[in-house]
């Protein structure tokens, strides 16, 4: 008994070195990385955008209606707000140095995308028609100039601001439209696993497929959002310039009235100043 114990053990022990020495004589060769060329690259991205399922085929195919309509939009707004505040600045200022509003009436004809020219020629056609009617300018005429000023700076505004909207809606829903694609597209995933199909071989191909939408999503929205916050920006500075327009021009208009009620009264005192037909 104790011989055969002492054999078996001189068995093992004469064996683990011999093992040993194979393990380390013959390793375990390792696969070269199979570099993959970049034509096939993109010809698979194309092929699972273009082999997902029917739902995400149709978001990505809203995805990118979306974002065709929103680069043209940014297009045509980016040069239509652009031209208004540069026109909008360069009137202000011709406005603070001219004295004269005869002079500002020759030169508004030079800034026809600005609604400040248009809140003058307002301005303008409500003394015109004072100066008709032969009312007398005072205060509620005034007051009458501000409203027809407020009411052309809110018309320029609204056009200026017109289909902006449109730009904030695909920043804010592209994202989660594209996220529901992404779950359509896992749900149907799932739905196709199989006992004798190996889960990751069965899910890999509709989880890249959902995906895609995702990636798409984010692509519309990220130009919307950040053209949207730069046409509010300069919108709001076209805001600031109209308000201080019409401030001005209020202020020059109060002090030729009271500049008109300080002279010796005659039959033209309260008719329409001389100063201010100078003025406007």
């Amino acid at each position: 008994m104790l011989q055969s114990f002492i054999y078996l053990l001189q068995t093992i022990v004469g064996q683990v070195p011999e093992a040993a020495a194979t393990a380390t004589a013959a390793p375990v060769p390792v696969p070269a990385e199979v570099a993959v060329p970049a034509s096939e690259a993109s010809q698979s991205m194309m092929s699972y955008m273009t082999e997902g399922g029917p739902v995400v085929i149709g978001v990505l195919l809203l995805l990118a209606l979306m974002s065709f309509l929103s680069w043209i939009l940014i297009a045509m707004k980016w040069q239509q707000i652009g031209r208004a505040a540069r026109q909008s600045k360069a009137f202000a200022k011709d406005f603070v140095r001219i004295g004269s509003f005869n002079d500002v009436s020759r030169i508004a004809a030079k800034y026809p995308h600005t609604p400040l020219a248009e809140m003058y020629e307002a301005a303008r056609r409500e003394l015109d028609a004072r100066t008709q009617a032969g009312t007398p300018v005072d205060p509620r005429f005034v007051r009458n100039v501000q409203r027809a000023m407020e009411r052309t700076a809110r018309g320029g505004m609204a056009q200026l601001e017109h289909r902006l909207g449109f730009l904030g809606t695909c920043a804010s829903a592209a994202p989660f439209i594209g996220l529901f694609g992404t779950v359509w597209g896992i749900m149907e995933a799932f739905g196709h696993i199989r006992a004798d199909v190996s889960v990751l071989t069965t899910v890999a191909p509709y989880i890249a497929h959902a995906l895609i939408a995702t990636a798409v999503g984010l692509a519309t929205a990220i130009p919307a959002v950040i053209a949207y916050n730069h046409f509010i920006a300069d919108l709001r500075g076209i805001s600031v310039e109209l308000d201080g327009f019409a401030d001005d021009l209020v202020n020059r208009l109060d002090l030729s009235i009271a500049r008109a009620a300080n002279r010796p009264m005659d039959t033209t005192e309260y008719r329409i100043p001389p100063d201010t037909e100078g003025v406007l």
